[in-house]
């Protein structure tokens, strides 16, 4: 995160998975200066919070009720988050988000099949000589992984807006419920 979240700002709080399934997970909380746009229409909350340094954010989804996801996955479509995008206004923004981590790891082989590459993975046509040296080199498996996680860590915080008018009835995003994030 550009500003990190207290870590005393973290509690075991209920996550809504469905209407009828809840569970506890830890949760962080922080008031700051946020892009804010609040899709009335759409029945959803759109949050964009900066990452380390502000080169690069986090874009949260947020219907208004716990719902399957499945209607925010039709509405996002590019033309639909610029528009998004374009309507966020930087505003005070009391946030909590559960704490992540997760990894997932997906075998590519069928997929890079697929798309043609066939001669790489058949270790009687695969011709990668010119890493090795050796005749009998082959991608055997193809594997891609990914890990995210989601902590209190980030910058110090800027101590300036505290006390300020900015800061003043902060909008509440509660992610205590599915959300999409981007």
């Amino acid at each position: 995160w550009d500003e990190k979240f207290h870590h005393k700002m973290v509690d075991n709080r209920g996550f809504l998975v469905s209407r009828s399934h809840t569970i506890s997970v830890p949760m962080m909380h922080r008031t700051g200066l946020y892009g804010f746009y609040e899709d009335t229409q759409n029945k959803l909350f759109v949050v964009s919070m900066p990452l380390a340094h502000k080169k690069s954010s986090m874009i949260f989804i947020m219907p208004y009720h716990v719902e399957p996801l499945e209607r925010l996955e039709k509405l996002l479509t590019r033309q639909q988050l610029d528009t998004w995008v374009s309507k966020l206004e930087e505003r005070a923004v009391a946030i909590s988000l559960p704490k992540v981590s997760m990894e997932v790891s997906h075998d590519l082989q069928k997929h890079l099949a697929e798309l043609g590459l066939t001669e790489a993975v058949d270790k009687s046509k695969a011709d990668l000589s010119n890493i090795s040296g050796k005749k009998d080199l082959y991608l055997a498996n193809v594997f891609h992984a990914s890990a995210l996680e989601w902590d209190t860590e980030g910058n110090p915080f800027d101590t300036s807006i505290y006390g300020s008018e900015k800061i003043r009835n902060p909008k509440l995003f509660y992610a205590d419920h599915p959300f999409i994030f981007l």
